[in-house]
């Protein structure tokens, strides 16, 4: 019997339309972009929508054929000569490989291009075109993407991640694999109906006491009723602003349109219904002086001392590093979250940084500062010197103030890493990354904007995160996945960043609806 041929390919960002203006459209540059067997290289072995789609294709024995991948971090809104040269390059490598019976292609959902809203969309009937009607495609989302007709005219099955973290990205994906090869074989007819809600969805984790967990329960629960291939919930992302922004709840059946219909209906009007429970999420969070004097509090760190002793002696006394807490105490972890990389923020934010350093936070690490210009300084003048640097603070008022210090260079890494939390076991190359030590604060400076997802950032420069009081980081939700059990406490730090999680700072102008909780006359039918 003739091997199956699955095309593999790859369009993924997700789009920060508010950091466009200070930061600029996101460039070709920006994107890692592959093509042909170094894809799957690239891509195998990982916890993520290509790293399922492999493996299952590998275990069903069908042969995988490497398309065109390109990736970008978030980031702000993409310019349209890059989308076109990425369509362009996606279009030219399927024709290549034809004869195919599978599309499979990892697409984010909340991609947006200046003039187009729906990237997605376009780019999937420009496959179409392509492959014709015969060849399937099938994709999983993140959960934070968007489904649309045009999506929905072009694409043979489709779903999405439940959780955030994505912690189920990966059998998510395998899960469409096995369901397209159940459809070439006549086993199912799949049917989806979706329904849009008026709501900008916060960025809440599923995996804990939050509004958004009832939801991914409630997905789970229509799933394992009779007749039901799908139910995911697409929670949008609150931080784009476009005529497509909300949520939407999409289920597919097995030929029954008026049942998906239902389903999709009975779960939009569960999360209408219960729609104030949003505003719980604004109670999670501290500001950075409510965060440093916790941990201060709960370390016992005698501040006037550290504000007594000498700034160089500080450093000298810092580089040798610490012993292991005898205690055993685990840090507190500050997660800064309305700068995080998986936003799109800028990721130089200073707010929290500079409260560390005014209280100079003995054995304090913060881990994932944007600045390419110091980490460049840095490499110039080596290991073991000290450098005047301005940290931060270079996108305005969304960056706070750039932090004019002496620095000490402690170590320096090539940046070759391999994810250890979310994404297990993909490698990436994110350029050198350095150590400063400003007084009793250690500081990891990067080059590109990476999210602190695990401790591949403290490991890659020698720093035992687990001798330290506090270790601060830029991310939202994501790092729970690998620092929940290793921390003492997590606390979340919100700031005027472009991540903010409080998403009635961010206006909602290009919306076709008016979208609850930032307009009160929201309505849902």
């Amino acid at each position: 019997m003739k091997k199956l041929r699955f095309a593999l390919c790859g369009f993924w960002h997700e789009t920060n339309t508010y950091a466009t203006e200070a930061m600029g459209f996101t460039k070709m540059d920006k994107f890692y972009a592959v093509e042909g067997a170094p894809i799957v290289e690239l891509l195998k072995g990982a916890d993520s929508v290509p790293g399922g789609f492999i493996e299952t294709c590998h275990r069903l024995d069908i042969e995988v054929v490497p398309g065109f991948y390109a990736l970008a971090f978030p980031s702000s809104t993409i310019e349209r000569e890059t989308y076109e040269t990425i369509k362009r390059n996606t279009l030219k490598a399927i024709e290549k490989i034809l004869p195919l019976d599978v599309v499979m292609i990892e697409l984010h959902g909340a991609a947006v291009v200046k003039g187009i809203d729906d990237p997605e969309g376009d780019l999937l009937e420009a496959i179409r075109g392509v492959v014709g009607n015969d060849v399937k495609i099938i994709t999983t989302l993140d959960l934070h993407g968007k489904i649309t007709d045009k999506i929905i005219n072009n694409i043979d099955y489709i779903n999405g991640a439940l959780c955030y973290p994505h912690l189920d990205l990966k059998p998510r994906a395998d899960e469409a694999v096995e369901r397209i090869v159940d459809i070439l074989n006549n086993k199912y007819t799949p049917f989806l109906a979706y329904e849009y809600i008026p709501i900008v969805f916060p960025m809440l984790t599923t995996e804990a006491d939050t509004f958004a967990r009832d939801i991914k329960n409630y997905a789970i629960e229509i799933s394992k009723r009779d007749g039901v291939l799908d139910c995911t919930v697409l929670h949008g992302f609150p931080l784009s602003d476009t005529t497509l922004s909300g949520m939407r709840v999409m289920v597919t059946t097995d030929k029954n349109n008026k049942l998906a219909e239902k389903y999709a209906k009975e779960l939009g009007l569960y999360i209408w219904e219960n729609r104030s429970r949003i505003k719980e999420n604004y109670k999670k969070f501290v500001s950075p002086e409510e965060a440093i004097e916790y941990v201060k509090r709960e370390k016992n760190i005698d501040n006037a001392e550290n504000e007594a002793s000498d700034f160089n002696q500080q450093i000298l006394k810092t580089s040798y590093g610490y012993l292991p807490n005898e205690s055993n105490n685990k840090p507190i972890l500050l997660a800064d979250v309305a700068d995080n990389p998986g936003c799109g923020a800028s990721v130089d934010a200073t707010f929290l940084l500079e409260e560390m350093i005014k209280a100079n936070l003995e054995k304090s690490v913060f881990l994932g500062l944007l600045d390419r210009e110091v980490v460049d300084l840095a490499l110039k003048h080596g290991v073991g010197s000290t450098i005047e640097v301005s940290l931060g603070g270079k996108h305005g008022k969304w960056s706070g103030n750039s932090i004019k210090t002496k620095a000490y260079v402690k170590s320096i890494s090539d940046g070759h890493i391999t994810y250890r939390g979310l994404s297990k076991g993909q490698k990436l190359d994110i350029e050198p990354i350095v150590r400063l030590i400003i007084g009793n604060v250690e500081v990891v400076v990067i080059r590109k904007p990476i999210q602190g997802l695990d401790d591949n950032f403290a490991t890659e420069l020698g720093i035992q995160y687990s001798d330290y009081n506090v270790v601060a980081l830029k991310s939202a939700v994501h790092f729970r996945l690998f620092f929940t059990d290793k921390v003492e406490k997590i606390l979340l730090v919100d700031t005027p960043g472009l991540g903010s999680n409080d998403i009635e700072l961010f206006p909602k102008e290009n919306s076709k609806s008016n979208l609850y909780p930032v307009h009160s006359d929201s309505i849902y039918e």
